[in-house]
């Protein structure tokens, strides 16, 4: 099989992980607000716990990564349905709607993220000593689980850190949309 062939294959493999993760995620997103009324910030902890998990406990490698690809699914819904809320929000505070800015924003700052993020792994595979299609060393090999496991992990928890400070609780989401509500209709 050719080069071509075989990336084409893998991009295959890598859509059908994704889209049963945004599945899976989507379910128990609704399955965990609505039966157990856990928060998005309850649902993004147990994703970070599932991370915590991965990185100590190899052989249980695949539950973990169920339960990350699960909670990856999770994030990418709430964080959807924060973003509706949001331009809400600016609607309630600033008087105007700018969901088109709003949304394209939050598609750039994800573009950026990506990029930044395959920087940071590009750079470390280089600073850990990796050489493609050879015996990696101990050190390589423990660069290499600090670059899955550990920097995502700090990341993680700056993220978390983010999210703990967002106000849109549910007593403020009514009181907003009952007053936008109320403004449309007048």
């Amino acid at each position: 099989m050719n080069k071509k062939n075989s990336k084409f294959f893998y991009a295959i493999g890598a859509m059908g992980k994704d889209l049963y993760s945004a599945f899976m995620g989507s379910f128990l997103t609704i399955y965990l607000t609505d039966v157990f009324g856990l928060s998005g910030i309850a649902m993004g902890t147990l994703f970070l716990v599932a991370r915590i998990w991965d990185a100590v406990n190899d052989p249980l490698m695949f539950l973990g990564m169920v339960i990350m690809f699960a909670g990856i699914g999770i994030i990418l819904v709430t964080s959807t349905a924060q973003m509706a809320d949001t331009v809400d929000y600016s609607e309630w505070t600033l008087g105007k709607r700018s969901e088109g800015v709003i949304f394209s924003m939050n598609s750039f700052a994800i573009k950026f993220g990506q990029a930044v993020g395959g920087g940071i792994i590009g750079y470390g595979l280089t600073a850990i000593g990796y050489e493609a299609n050879q015996p990696q060393t101990a050190r390589t090999l423990m660069g290499i689980r600090i670059l899955i496991a550990v920097i995502p992990l700090l990341l993680a928890l700056v993220s978390l850190g983010v999210y703990w400070r967002y106000e849109l609780d549910t007593k403020t989401l009514k009181q907003m949309e009952a007053e936008l509500r109320q403004k449309r209709d007048s």
